[in-house]
């Protein structure tokens, strides 16, 4: 979909800082599908030994031309057990 927006950044935590110059590798995979919205879970990893740097979840909507919610007709089936996991930290914020 052409049309998805940031709506909610849940809380990244920190838990390693990172230097100037350092190399950072983004890693983000799709933890939830709602009917309009998309759950990204994203961790960075720095240094040398890429340790994990951030860790989080992303919210995004897809909306139609008026800027209003709209079906995206994505799915997501959870194959591994860390995505199994991942799928369940994300559904847990839908809760809340």
């Amino acid at each position: 979909p052409e049309n998805i927006v940031c709506v909610k950044i849940h809380g990244l935590l920190f838990t390693k800082p990172v230097k100037r110059g350092e190399i950072i590798n983004f890693i983000s995979k799709p933890a939830y599908t709602g009917r309009t919205s998309l759950i990204v879970y994203i961790k960075m990893l720095a240094g040398e030994n890429m340790e994990m740097a951030v860790d989080g979840f992303i919210t995004f909507v897809n909306v139609d031309a008026n800027g209003r919610p709209a079906p995206h007709n994505l799915s997501l089936i959870p194959e591994t057990e860390e995505d199994r996991k991942l799928n369940k930290e994300a559904r847990d914020l839908v809760k809340h």
